[in-house]
Order: structure tokens, then C-alpha cells, then sequence
């Protein structure tokens, strides 16, 4: 048996770090944001070829990439929602547990039930962010694909005497 008030900085830390990942928008479109990059960054040497015989090629490439990383965040939507929606929960059930440790922080728990309430606590938070992984590896390797084929158009071109 183990009193409860050993594990109240668990149940702060969940609701901590589960409050920062329902809050911040940043941490959802990591996956995006890096996405935005590689076409921000084709699109932008893209415009710097001038006179490039296979530009049609290279803006065709391009839209592709947008086309991969709107479908990827549309994908992602309904996701990022039920995540955010579970943050909350974890944040409440969290708190919930603070404010009971509050009332009776000597009240005594095995140590079977103490392991099931902290899982409950911390295991979401990698769980959600495996899953956004897991998600986005697809898209972005789709992604680095088309940027390896506008890398090859560019090098043909630059190899290629005007």
C-alpha cells in the first residue's frame, strides 16, 4: 500500500503536458509544417529558374506536393480533433486526481491500482503522438519522393546548356 500523495506530481505532469498538446496548434502540424517547407522551398527555386525548358514540369511537381499535403491535413482533421478532445479528458481525470489528493493525501492505494491510475494518466500523450507519426510518415515520404524528382528536373536542367 502506498499513499496516494507519492504519485501527485505524475497526475500534474499528465495534465501539464496534456493541457500544452491540446492547446498549442504548432504540435499537431509538425508533420505539416515541415511539409510546407519542402514545397515553400521547391516553389521558391522554382521562380528563380528562368528560361527552364521543363518548368511546366517542375510547377506540375510542385501541385503535386500541395495536393499530398492538402490531403494529408484533411486526413488529419478528424484526427487531430479526437486527440485533442482525449487531451482534455486525461487533463480532467488529472485534475480530478489532484483535487482528491488534496482532500486525503494519506489515503492508501495497492500498488496494483496506483500502476493502473498513473498508466491511465501518462500513456496517452505517447500514444497520440505515435499515431501522428505513424500518420504523417506516409505523406511526407510522398512528399520527399516528388522532391527528389524536382531535384532531378533541376539537375537535368542545370546540366543541360541554355
Amino acid at each position: 500500500m502506498h499513499p496516494i500523495s507519492d504519485f501527485s506530481n505524475i497526475f500534474a505532469l499528465s495534465a501539464g503536458v496534456h493541457i500544452v498538446y491540446g492547446l498549442l496548434r504548432d504540435i499537431h502540424n509538425l508533420p505539416l509544417a515541415l511539409i510546407n517547407r519542402l514545397v515553400n522551398t521547391c516553389r521558391h527555386i522554382e521562380k528563380w529558374t528562368v528560361g527552364n525548358q521543363d518548368k511546366g514540369l517542375m510547377t506540375s511537381t510542385i501541385m503535386r506536393m500541395e495536393l499530398t499535403r492538402d490531403r494529408h491535413e484533411a486526413a488529419m482533421r478528424p484526427y487531430i480533433r479526437v486527440f485533442v478532445s482525449l487531451a482534455a479528458v486525461v487533463v480532467f481525470y488529472s485534475t480530478g486526481w489532484l483535487v482528491l489528493l488534496s482532500f486525503d493525501p494519506q489515503y492508501q492505494v495497492s500498488t496494483l491500482w496506483m500502476g493502473l491510475w498513473t498508466s491511465l494518466a501518462l500513456l496517452p500523450m505517447p500514444l497520440l503522438a505515435a499515431i501522428t507519426f505513424a500518420l504523417s510518415h506516409r505523406a511526407i515520404a510522398q512528399v520527399r519522393a516528388l522532391e527528389r524528382e524536382f531535384v532531378k528536373i533541376l539537375q537535368k536542367n542545370l546540366a543541360t546548356p541554355s
